[in-house]
């Protein structure tokens, strides 16, 4: 959710949670900043269920969960849970950032039959300085992509990220450049390009 809602934006949102309250619909929001600019009094009145991590001020934490105790919590994962009038302070699990990235690299690998390549995985470091020097892509890793893929048969994104040990944005755009050169066509949903060479 934005931190700065236009008058606009904020009545449509509770127009939406009202309407989802009669008819027993559940609706997310998240906001980083629970402010009155985020979390108008309308937005309150049709939020019974809330749950507020650790936040800087203990004004923030009464206007998130009607209440102080928020800006006190200390431990990744911890957190104060609102049902109504019951307010419960517990601890979830936490996973760190590292972590995640590993375990969603793993199931990209294990599921690419079925996510294809439209599976989320972080940008890697490699990534990053690629974005920092500009939109360029190094023709050496271009290449090594083709070969890649040329000799593997398989025009996956997916699998340019773990061959080649780029984030996803990265090759995606390879292999934008490689359908560019004719190496592989046009995307095809959820499943691989085909691959149209036959040798380099």
């Amino acid at each position: 959710m934005a931190l700065e809602l236009s008058e606009e934006a904020i009545t449509l949102l509770e127009w939406i949670l009202q309407k989802a309250r009669l008819v027993k619909v559940h609706v997310i929001l998240v906001t980083s900043l629970p402010s009155s600019r985020s979390l108008s009094s309308g937005i309150l009145s049709n939020t019974d269920y809330r749950i507020a991590f650790r936040v800087t001020s203990k004004a923030d934490s009464i206007r998130a969960i009607g209440r102080a105790g928020a800006n006190e919590l200390a431990t990744p994962g911890e957190m104060i849970v609102r049902n109504g009038s019951d307010i419960v302070r517990c601890k979830a699990a936490y996973m760190a950032d590292d972590d995640l990235r590993r375990l969603c690299m793993e199931a990209a690998e294990r599921y690419e039959d079925e996510v294809g390549d439209y599976f989320p995985i972080w940008d890697t470091a490699s990534n990053h300085a690629a974005k920092k020097n500009g939109n360029t892509i190094d023709g050496a890793l271009i290449d090594e992509a083709a070969r890649i893929v040329v000799e593997n048969r398989i025009g996956s994104t997916s699998a340019l990220q773990r061959k080649l040990k780029v984030g996803y944005a990265m090759a995606s755009r390879i292999m934008d450049e490689l359908e560019a050169r004719g190496v592989v066509g046009p995307p095809n949903g959820s499943k691989p390009r085909e691959v149209i060479v036959d040798a380099l």
